[in-house]
This record gives C-alpha cells, sequence and structure tokens, in this order.
C-alpha cells in the first residue's frame, strides 16, 4: 500500500521518443451542466485525472498505444465549447491499427466521467475545507497524532519516522506553507486493487515564492472520510 503516500503520481502518459509530426485528433464536447463556464473546469479537470485509472477504464488503452498518445482538453474557437482532446500520433504502429477501437472506447468512457465527476460535487465541497485543514497542519502536528486521526490504510503505509522523514524533506523543500487553496478533485472507483477513494489537490505557497501542489486522498472507513494518503509535488 506504498502508494497511498507516494510523492506524487504521474498525470499524462509518458511520450518520450514519440513523435506528434502526424497526428489525428477526438474531440469529445463536454457539455454535461447548462453553464459553460462549468463544463470548461470540468473538462480541464477531467484531464487530471491519473492516468492508470484512464487506462483501466478504457480497454483498448495499454502500454504499446499510451506511447502514441497525448490527453488534453480544448475550447473550440468557433462556437466556444469545451472538451476532452485526444491526440494520436499515427507514427506509432499500436495507435494507427487500432485507432477505430481506441476513439471508441474514449467516446463511450469520457462523457461517462464526465457525469459521473459531476456527481460528486456536493461532496468535493462538502470535504475540500476538512483536506485543506488537514494539509495547513500537516507541519505543525505530531506525527503521532497525523497518524492516529488518519485512515488505518496510511497508518498501515507508513509508521511515524517515514513520516517524520518525509516531512523534514518538504521542509527542506518547501518551507511551511503561508496558504493552501482548493485547486481540483477526482473521485476514482476501485481499480487493480486501489480501493475507491476521493483526491483533492491544493496549491500551496511559501514564503520564499515557491509553490508546490499538495494532493490529499480520502477514503470512507467506518462510516466517515478519513486520510488515507498525500502527495507534494512542484507547481508548474
Amino acid at each position: 500500500m506504498k502508494y497511498l503516500a507516494s510523492v506524487w503520481l504521474a498525470i499524462f502518459f509518458a511520450l518520450s521518443g514519440c513523435s506528434f509530426n502526424v497526428n489525428d485528433v477526438q474531440f469529445i464536447v463536454i457539455e454535461t451542466y447548462p453553464e459553460t463556464e462549468k463544463n470548461v473546469k470540468l473538462a480541464e479537470d477531467l484531464m487530471y485525472y491519473d492516468s492508470r485509472y484512464i487506462a483501466y477504464k478504457v480497454p483498448s488503452l495499454n502500454e504499446s498505444t499510451a506511447k502514441g498518445i497525448k490527453l488534453g482538453y480544448f475550447v473550440r474557437s468557433e462556437d466556444g465549447k469545451p472538451g476532452y482532446k485526444i491526440t494520436y500520433s499515427m507514427k506509432v504502429p499500436a495507435v494507427a491499427s487500432n485507432i477505430d477501437s481506441l476513439k471508441s472506447d474514449f467516446k463511450t468512457f469520457i462523457p461517462k466521467l464526465a457525469k459521473f465527476h459531476a456527481s460528486k460535487d456536493e461532496l468535493f465541497r462538502n470535504l475540500s475545507p476538512k483536506g485543506q485543514d488537514w494539509a495547513r497542519s500537516l507541519f505543525s502536528r505530531s506525527t503521532e497524532n497525523i497518524l492516529s486521526s488518519s485512515s488505518s490504510l496510511l497508518r498501515d503505509s507508513m509508521t511515524e519516522e517515514q513520516l517524520t522523514a518525509a516531512i523534514k524533506n518538504l521542509l527542506s523543500e518547501y518551507d511551511v506553507p503561508i496558504s493552501t487553496d482548493f485547486i481540483r478533485a477526482q473521485y476514482y472507483e476501485e481499480f487493480e486493487g486501489i480501493p475507491e477513494f476521493l483526491s483533492i489537490h491544493y496549491l500551496q505557497t511559501y514564503k520564499n515564492d515557491k509553490k508546490a501542489l499538495i494532493r490529499v486522498n480520502f477514503h470512507q472507513e467506518n462510516g466517515s472520510w478519513a486520510v488515507m494518503g498525500f502527495g507534494v509535488g512542484p507547481h508548474a
């Protein structure tokens, strides 16, 4: 269960060595909400779902085809509609030979993901302050207190010594944050042995002008939401 406190999760597929000079682009319009602004934010949020989860849900997306796929979002200039954008490199043989299945699978899954994500809006709003307080207090509480108030999954995956070392490394790299602001959230159904969980991302700023993204993961334990893991990474 070491993934529960990983430093950071990769969001995009690795595209090293992949050329996109010969492309095929798929654009899936996001129209989940009546309001265009909310659909734009939704399209952006969908782009940040963990690539492992997307691959789990899209049958034709695998190690071979992922080498020639880039995920993103886009707002069309002609009508202002936002959408989920998939760019396929046709120079990758696995992509070229599976392009029809890939497009069909993405066309089926992305609208479902958009609707599912939107259905969790209230939960995101309710848990965001709790995650914010947890992230703010990470450097001011004892490791014993942090672990005792967290999920058993976090307690089972980290010792106090490991958590102390992780916090020291974060302090050395970033210092104590002066602000913690909500950025986005995601909800993951169970996949590949990972239990169903909710992930909330915050932007933290520091006195030294550095910025970082902190991700706080929750899952339900004994009828309540508890922190099961966290990760910190640089903000671009």
